[in-house]
C-alpha cells in the first residue's frame, strides 16, 4: 500500500462517485512492482472474473502486465490463459499505449483508453527553473493540473470508442482549472473522514459526463494533484 498507489486508488475512486454513484470500484494491493508470480495478470484475472469492465493498473511492471493480460483477445496472455471478454484498461505514470502496448503494436492496445499521467518533465522544468532563479525551497511542491503536473493521455487505438466522451472531457477539465477543487487526501494516500467526493457540478454544470471510465478518470486527475519531494 505505497502511498503514491494509495492515492491513485482513492483519486480514482473519489473519479467514479464524481460521475457514477451507482458504480462500484475495487481495489486489490498486491504488494508488489516487479509482477513476481505473475501478481499482476492474476489479480486481474480475479477481478474480471468478479464482473470488473475496466482495468486501471498501478505499480511497475505488475500494473503494466496487468493491462497488458486484461486487454488481451487471447485465450492466454502474458502466461495466464484467461476466459470471457476481454477488458478495456487504464494506464498509469506514462502512457501505456506507447510503452506497455508498444505504440500499438501489441494485442489488446485497442482497449487502452487512457493513462493517468506523472508529467515529470513539467516537475524537471519546475526544478530547473527554481534554481535558476533562486527560488529553491527543499520539501514538498504540488504540481496539480493547473501547474500542468497531471493529465491523461490520448485514448489512440480506442478513440472511435471513447471520441465523445474525450470531447465532453475537454471541457470539463477547462471549466474544473478555474476552480479550487481539492480532496484534501492524506501524505499517505488515506482520505481523511468526512472527505466527500466532489460533483462535477462544482466546475460547470454544461459539462457533466454521462458514466464512464474515462470521465472518473479525467475527475480523479482534475482533484489529485501530483506531489514530488524537492530536496537540497
Amino acid at each position: 500500500e505505497n502511498p503514491p498507489v494509495k492515492r491513485y486508488a482513492e483519486g480514482f475512486k473519489a473519479g467514479v462517485e464524481g460521475v457514477c454513484p451507482t458504480c462500484t470500484v475495487g481495489v486489490t494491493y498486491t504488494g508488489d512492482f516487479g509482477n513476481t508470480n505473475n501478481i499482476g495478470p492474476t489479480t486481474a484475472q480475479a477481478a474480471m472474473a468478479g464482473g470488473a469492465d475496466v482495468i486501471f493498473g498501478c505499480g511497475g511492471f505488475t500494473g503494466s502486465q496487468a493491462i497488458k493480460y486484461a486487454s488481451s483477445s487471447a485465450a492466454s496472455a502474458v502466461g495466464l490463459s484467461r476466459t470471457g471478454p476481454a477488458a478495456y484498461v487504464i494506464g498509469v505514470d506514462a502512457d501505456a499505449w506507447v510503452s506497455t502496448f508498444e505504440s500499438g503494436a501489441v494485442d489488446g492496445a485497442d482497449r487502452v483508453i487512457t493513462s493517468a499521467l506523472k508529467k515529470v518533465d513539467t516537475a524537471a522544468a519546475f526544478l530547473v527553473d527554481s534554481l535558476l532563479s533562486d527560488t529553491f525551497e527543499k520539501g514538498t511542491s504540488t504540481l496539480g493540473a493547473q501547474q500542468d503536473g497531471v493529465d491523461y493521455a490520448s485514448c489512440h487505438d480506442a478513440c472511435e470508442i471513447v471520441i465523445h466522451d474525450f470531447l465532453r472531457v475537454a471541457a470539463l477539465a477547462k471549466a474544473c482549472l478555474s476552480f479550487d477543487i481539492q480532496l484534501g487526501f492524506n501524505e499517505d494516500g488515506t482520505v481523511p473522514s468526512g472527505v466527500v467526493a466532489p460533483s462535477t457540478a462544482q466546475c460547470d454544470a454544461s459539462t457533466s459526463l454521462p458514466p464512464s471510465p474515462l470521465a472518473a478518470l479525467t475527475f480523479a486527475i482534475i482533484t489529485l494533484p501530483l506531489q514530488r519531494s524537492l530536496h537540497s
